[in-house]
């Protein structure tokens, strides 16, 4: 049996827990409770880390050891202990507990073909399990000591009897999830309650998109990305802003940060390791936001081992990219810990099936990861450049009468000489504090810097009575944003005498600042564009002397939010009961320097919401649960008055081994929307705050594995959108009631994947991948004034063929040839945007 000295600091922190009534029970002498499990075969790398987002135990390996073993699904409700060894059955790795910290020690076996020989000797045939450091380990001395307290001191002891081999283990954190390689599917996201949950146990709806999905749909973009996700819509014609459920969410989050200027923002889906989509209100966590959700994406970390992958593909309209990922360890041993690396670069030269279209993209990552058995710090770089000319590229409209023009598909306003330059730099440092088996604390900060520049032609709008014209006008924009973002996040366990406690308190504190230009010139030498006549079109930006600066903005922000949730399992884990509570600070101030020295400040907004779920398991691999929550924006208009959403949410989820997946109802209201409203005492319209939507319904989420190598994505949903009270109901009086903008009723969803047995063509594990996507009628824009316009339902397919063929023993070679829209479908696809044409993509990537 294993001593340990309970020095004082500990004494104080259990004299503290005795004094709230409260038993704590260390990781390794509690009695071991089934939990649920719906884990997927894949490589133990990421398995490993799945298993313990979803056993809530504490589990050491070393990368290079477990990479490239495939653990086995488990399904069903086990002991953590049990779970485990049903995972690596079969495998080539084994697990032991470190008697000190109760922690699962996962190491490669060893065979006795395996072990050095000797004259006359055979040599051992299992390798001793890796330990924990022997050495004493100084508390390190980080930002976040005083936040620990005596937390901190308490783990001095842990720390000071841990043991170990020369070689340094990984003990992952909760604040840790990877999705891992050939897989559709996580077990884990941390993106509704900011630490390391099972989806099955979530009281809420969470969509997670994997990096093989991206890779298989080819997708391009980040709409291209969410396109199978159920009530996901780009809300944007220039930018990657989208809807959820009808409400806009504004740009993906990054790393679960808000990125500067969403209105201006461009991703980049070679960093990403997944996207996790988040239902429902979500203000808690992500502050001021609408009541849709919210997207966040979390890019590709460093890895123990050496993975090195170089891609190109080619395709339709003189598509070009180049893409590397390079990452593995950089030094041996350094500072007692291990140093990763990772850096990902792309180039893209891309024309589009419109006049005058094209992107130039270059994309760097580059990322630094030291890491110890207890603590680890990140450091990433990221840039990012496009030159495109896509600006405000709209099919021509009379907002009156709703009628949409439909022009050869290469229609476009925008002429040779506009463009629209973007360019962004970011840095972002993480530190993970595993403090001891219970507690962990988390600290991300990010810089970043945003500049755009353009000049564009901007026509739309149809010209009655012949409607065979549209006016155009020119603008110049000038763009430049900063802004720093800080998050500090302690989690810890504890076991009452109810059941388990999870507890989870953080701080997040953001500021920006803007400059905003804007000139304008309606004076073009072609001000009435012809829309079907081509040879007559006239594309000339004017004279830059003629554009008159139409606005100048000055702006700074800063907002703070502290939050708390708290998570109990009772009745032997079947119930988890989620509350929680932030409270969100933001203060903004506005100067509009033209047309007028108007300022107009925005200060102490305070807003408290709270968020509360239950989910309770019904039988192994199936729950139900509920779900209350609020959001909260400003109202630039009135200050005193956010906007306010609201949110209530019932729902059945499936982790079975063939089926796994989320059905969900919900009803959620937005109110306290600026509005126009007709004083008739006056004859002038003034402006309220009554403005109200709604949007209920029904969604499905869906993976099957309906036979050995088929994979299947499915979607659906149903949304009953309402504007409940328009904006101006003496202009317009017949907006109120109708649906949403970016809302269809019906959107059905399907990715199908079949992979063969044998070999085709020397390429290994050959498979196909068919695509449907289904979107019924719907009010495309969501400028109020243009409400009668309606879009017509289409269907898309896509189709995919790919495989793997090896190279030597180290190399491996990944093609794939896909072709988006196959029946040429012409169809709206966001805002006024037309859909794509048949699109041919045809890539090959090196991985070594």
């Amino acid at each position: 049996m294993t001593h340990r000295l309970v020095t004082p600091p500990r004494l104080v922190a259990t004299a503290f827990c005795c004094a709230m009534s409260v038993s704590v029970v260390s990781g390794a002498a509690a009695v071991e409770q089934k939990r649920s499990y719906n884990l997927p075969s894949g490589d133990a790398a990421a398995t490993l880390n799945q298993f313990a987002g979803a056993s809530g135990q504490q589990i050491i390996f070393m990368m290079d050891k477990v990479s490239g073993q495939r653990t086995n699904a488990v399904s069903g409700d086990y002991a953590a202990r049990d779970a485990l060894d049903r995972m690596l059955a079969g495998t080539g790795l084994s697990a032991a507990r470190d008697p000190a910290t109760g922690a699962f020690v996962v190491s490669r076996k060893r065979t006795a073909s395996d072990a050095p020989q000797r004259q006359g000797k055979v040599g051992p045939v299992s390798d001793p399990q890796p330990k924990l450091r022997t050495t004493p380990m100084k508390s390190p001395r980080t930002l976040f000591a005083a936040v620990a307290g005596w937390l901190a001191l308490g783990s001095i002891a842990d720390a000071q009897t841990s043991t170990g081999t020369a070689e340094t283990p990984v003990v992952l954190s909760p604040f840790t999830v990877q999705s891992g390689e050939n897989t559709y599917t996580v077990a884990n996201a941390m993106t509704g309650t900011r630490i390391n949950t099972p989806l099955v146990d979530a009281p809420f709806a969470v969509q997670v998109v994997t990096d093989q999905f991206l890779r298989d749909v080819g997708a391009g973009n980040m709409t291209e990305a969410l396109r199978y996700v159920s009530s996901v819509r780009s809300s944007a014609n220039n930018s990657e802003n989208f809807s959820i459920r009808g409400f806009n969410t504004g740009a993906p989050l990054r790393n679960y940060f808000s990125v500067l200027n969403a209105t201006r923002t461009r991703t980049e889906n070679a960093e990403y390791d997944r996207i996790e989509v988040l239902k429902g209100p979500s203000s808690l966590l992500y502050g001021i936001g609408g009541p849709g959700g919210r997207i966040n994406t979390v890019t590709k970390q460093p890895l123990a081992v050496t993975r090195h992958s170089v891609e190109l593909e080619t395709g339709s309209y003189d598509h070009y990219r180049a893409a590397i990922d390079l990452t593995g360890p950089l030094a041996a041993k350094p500072l007692g810990g291990e140093l990763l690396y990772r850096v990902i670069a792309v180039h893209q030269d891309s024309e589009g099936f419109r006049d005058f279209e094209f992107t130039k993209r270059d994309f760097l990552n580059t990322q630094l990861l030291w890491r110890n058995s207890r603590l680890s710090l990140r450091a990433e770089f990221r840039f990012l450049r496009q030159d495109e000319n896509e600006t405000f590229i709209l099919m021509p409209i009379d907002p009156g009468t709703g009628r949409i023009a439909s022009p050869e598909r290469s229609y476009n306003t925008s002429g040779p000489n506009t463009y629209a330059n973007f360019r962004e730099y970011n840095g972002y440092t993480e530190a993970l504090w595993t403090i001891n088996d219970r507690w962990s604390l988390r600290n991300g900060s990010t810089y970043g810097e945003q500049y755009y520049d353009a000049l564009r032609r901007v026509g739309a709008g149809l010209v009655a009575p012949a409607f065979t014209h549209v006016r155009n006008s020119g603008n110049w924009h000038s763009d430049r944003t900063q802004g720093f973002a800080s998050q500090t996040d302690l989690t810890g366990k504890i076991m009452t005498g109810l059941g388990p406690l999870t507890l989870v308190a953080g701080h997040i504190h953001e500021a920006n600042r803007g400059r905003l230009q804007r000139r304008d010139n309606s004076n073009l030498p072609s001000a009435l564009f012809p829309v079907f006549d081509k040879p007559a079109r006239v594309y000339s930006v004017g004279n830059l002397s003629d554009y008159v600066l139409a606005q100048y903005d000055d702006s700074t922000g800063n907002a703070s939010r502290l939050y708390g949730m708290a998570q109990l399992a009772l009745f032997r884990e079947r119930l988890l009961l989620l509350v929680g509570a932030g409270r969100i600070s933001s203060e903004n101030r506005l100067v509009n320097r033209v047309p007028a020295a108007v300022t107009n400040t925005l200060t102490d907004i305070t807003k408290t919401v709270p968020q509360a779920g239950l989910s309770y398991k019904l039988a192994a691999g199936a729950s139900v649960y509920a779900m209350y929550g609020e959001s909260f924006a400003p109202n630039s208009r009135f200050p005193g008055q956010p906007e306010q959403g609201k949110s209530y949410e019932l729902g059945l989820k499936f982790a079975g081994e063939r089926v796994s997946g989320t059905l969900a109802l919900f009803d959620t209201k937005r109110e306290n929307i600026p509005a126009n409203v007709f004083d008739f005492a006056t004859n002038t319209t003034v402006f309220g705050v009554g403005g109200k939507e709604s949007s209920r319904g029904l969604e499905a989420d869906f993976y099957f594995n309906p036979a050995k190598r088929v994979d299947v994505i499915a979607s659906y949903a149903y949304l009953d959108t309402e504007v409940v009270t328009s904006d101006n109901e003496i202009t317009r009086p017949d907006r109120k009631g109708t649906p949403l903008a970016n809302a269809p009723g019906h959107q059905g969803k399907l990715w199908v994947k079949h992979t063969a047995a044998r070999s085709v063509f020397g390429f290994d594990q050959p498979w196909a991948g068919l695509g449907l996507v289904y979107v019924g009628s719907m009010r495309p824009d969501s400028d109020p004034s243009r409400y009668k316009l309606i879009a017509p339902s289409y269907t898309r397919v896509d189709f995919a063929l790919g495989g793997t063929r090896k190279l030597g023993e180290k190399f491996r070679l990944d093609g794939r040839i896909g072709v988006e829209n196959v029946f040429n479908r012409d169809y709206i696809d966001k805002q006024i945007t037309r859909g794509a044409p048949t699109t041919l993509k045809v890539s090959a990537a090196l991985r070594f």
